[in-house]
C-alpha cells in the first residue's frame, strides 16, 4: 500500500474514533446544556458551540478528515463541479437572505413553497430551485415534496441576525473584490497603497472611507462571526495553576468578558485588568461590581495617579484605566497578558505593530527587573504550511487574502515579531522570545516574552 492510501484510510479511522467520542459525548447528555432557550427540538446542532472542547475537537476531526478524503478522491471535472456548486449556493444564499424569505419560512411546521413564496412576494419556481440548491448542503429541509421548514443551519441564521449581514458581506463585498484580483495586478502591480486594491477597482473608494451603514455593519457581522474569541481559549494559553498565588496583568483589555474569564484560570490568581477604553472600564466597573455581590465582597474606587486614572477593585479582581503605551506601573505581577487583534481593513498592519511595540517598550523595563517575569502575548500570525489543522490554516489564508483585496494589508508572521523583539534592548539587556506554542485546532499563537539580562563581567 503506497503512502497515498495509507492517508487515506488513516483519514477514515480519524472520523471513527471522533465518531465514537462524540457518540459518547450524546450518550452522557453532555450537548444537553449547551442548548439555547430559543432553540426549538427540530433545529438543534447536532454539536452545539457551547459543547466541550473534546466534543468540539472531535466535530472539526470529522470536517477536515471528510473534506482531506474528498480532496484525494476529485479528479479536475469533480474539483470544477464543486466550484459551480459553491458559485450558485452563494447565490441562492444572497438570494434568500437579500429579499427576506427566511423569515417567511417556520421554524418547525413545514409550509408549502406556495405559501412562502406569496408571503415573501417572490416567484414560487424561483424560491423552490433556490432552497433546493441550499437543501444540498443541509440549510433548509424540503421535509416532504412541495414543503419547506428549517433545518437546524438555516434555523442558526435567523434566531442569529448578523449571520445574515455576514453573507451578504461575503455575497456583496467579498466575492465581487474577489475576481477583480487579476485585474488589480495588471493594473496597479505590486503595491502596497490603500487606494490601488481590488476594493477600490469595484466600489471606488477604500474601505475605510465607507459611509455606506449598511456595508459598515455587513463587514461588522463578517468579523464578528471570525473574530477570534480568546476569552473562552484563556485556559489552554498558558499553565495557570503554575503561578500559585501570583497576579496576573492583562493589558489593553478588549473584551469584558475577561472579568468573568480570568477568575476562573485559578482560584489563587490575583487579577488586574487595564483597559485604555473609557466605555469598556464603566461595563467592567459594572460587571465585577455585580460578580462582587454575587461574592458578598466588598467594593471601592480609588484615584490612582499617572497613566491610571481610576481602579475598581474586589478581593481578587482589580480593575485599571492606563493609557496605551504608558509605563506599566503594575510590578511584581507574574505574567503579563495582551492580546493583539489581528490587522483589518480599517487597521493597518503597521498600526497593529507600532501598538505591539509600544507595549513591549513599556513592558521592558518591568521585565529586565525580573527576568523569571513573562509577558504573554496571543495574537493571529500567518502558519508555516501544514502546521495547523486544515481547517484553521484554511480559515487564516482566507483572512489573510481577504485582507489584500481589501486594503492590500495581511496577516502578521513570527518574523515580524521577532523584528520588534531586535529592537527592543539597552547595555543591560534585551527582549526575547522564550517560548512559541501553537495549537492545531486554534487560530492563535502563544508567545512568550522575557527579557534576557547581560552578565556584568
Amino acid at each position: 500500500m503506497d503512502n497515498s492510501w495509507a492517508s487515506f484510510h488513516e483519514k477514515v479511522f480519524d472520523i471513527q474514533d471522533a465518531a465514537q467520542v462524540l457518540s459518547l459525548a450524546a450518550s452522557k447528555g453532555d450537548f444537553g446544556d449547551t442548548v439555547l432557550k430559543e432553540d426549538h427540538p427540530r433545529t438543534r446542532p447536532l454539536v452545539s458551540s457551547g459543547a466541550s472542547n473534546e466534543s468540539l475537537r472531535a466535530r472539526t476531526s470529522i470536517l477536515e478528515s471528510s473534506d482531506f478524503l474528498q480532496s484525494m478522491l476529485r479528479d479536475p471535472r469533480d474539483l470544477l463541479d464543486h466550484l459551480m456548486f459553491q458559485v450558485q449556493l452563494l447565490a441562492s444564499l444572497q438570494w434568500l437572505v437579500s429579499l427576506q424569505v427566511l423569515a417567511c419560512i417556520p421554524l418547525e411546521d413545514p409550509t408549502t413553497f406556495e405559501d412562502v413564496a406569496e408571503l415573501a412576494s417572490v416567484s414560487k419556481s424561483q424560491l423552490t430551485r433556490t432552497a433546493r440548491i441550499t437543501a444540498m448542503v443541509g440549510f433548509l429541509c424540503e421535509s416532504e415534496p412541495g414543503c419547506v421548514v428549517h433545518s437546524a443551519l438555516s434555523a442558526r441564521f435567523v434566531l442569529e441576525p448578523f449571520s445574515l449581514d455576514a453573507v451578504l458581506f461575503i455575497s456583496d463585498i467579498a466575492s465581487p473584490i474577489s475576481t477583480q484580483m487579476t485585474r488589480a495586478t495588471t493594473t496597479y502591480g505590486d503595491t502596497q497603497k490603500l487606494d490601488q486594491t481590488p476594493f477600490e477597482l469595484v466600489f471606488h473608494t477604500t474601505p475605510n472611507s465607507i459611509e455606506h451603514t449598511k456595508l459598515r455593519r455587513q463587514h461588522a457581522a463578517f468579523n464578528r462571526l471570525n473574530a477570534y474569541n480568546y476569552a473562552a481559549d484563556l485556559s489552554s494559553m498558558y499553565d495557570w495553576h503554575s503561578l500559585g498565588m501570583g497576579t496576573v496583568v492583562e493589558i489593553c483589555a478588549r473584551s469584558v468578558d475577561t472579568v468573568t474569564a480570568l477568575p476562573r484560570l485559578s482560584d489563587k490568581l490575583a487579577i488586574i485588568i487595564q483597559t485604555n477604553d473609557v466605555e469598556m472600564y464603566d461595563h467592567m466597573v459594572l460587571l465585577s461590581r455585580q460578580d462582587c455581590r454575587a461574592a458578598s465582597t466588598s467594593i471601592h474606587t480609588v484615584a490612582l495617579t499617572g497613566s491610571v486614572r481610576r481602579a475598581s477593585s474586589t478581593t481578587r479582581v482589580n480593575i485599571q484605566y492606563r493609557s496605551h503605551g504608558a509605563p506599566q506601573t503594575v510590578h511584581g505581577a507574574a505574567v503579563y497578558l495582551y492580546y493583539a487583534p489581528p490587522p483589518s481593513a480599517t487597521r493597518q498592519v503597521d498600526q497593529v505593530l507600532a501598538e505591539l511595540e509600544a507595549e513591549l517598550r513599556s513592558h521592558y523595563p518591568v521585565l529586565r527587573a525580573t527576568p523569571n517575569v513573562t509577558l504573554v502575548i496571543a495574537m493571529h500570525l500567518l502558519p508555516d504550511p501544514g502546521v495547523l489543522s486544515s481547517h484553521v490554516e484554511a480559515n487564516l489564508r482566507t483572512m489573510d487574502i481577504l485582507l489584500h483585496q481589501l486594503a492590500n494589508q495581511r496577516l502578521l508572521e513570527e518574523r515580524d515579531i521577532l523584528n520588534l523583539l531586535g529592537g527592543i534592548h539597552d547595555s543591560s539587556g534585551r527582549l526575547v522570545l522564550a517560548k512559541k506554542s501553537v495549537d492545531r485546532h486554534r487560530p492563535v499563537t502563544v508567545l512568550e516574552i522575557k527579557a534576557e539580562v547581560f552578565s556584568l563581567l
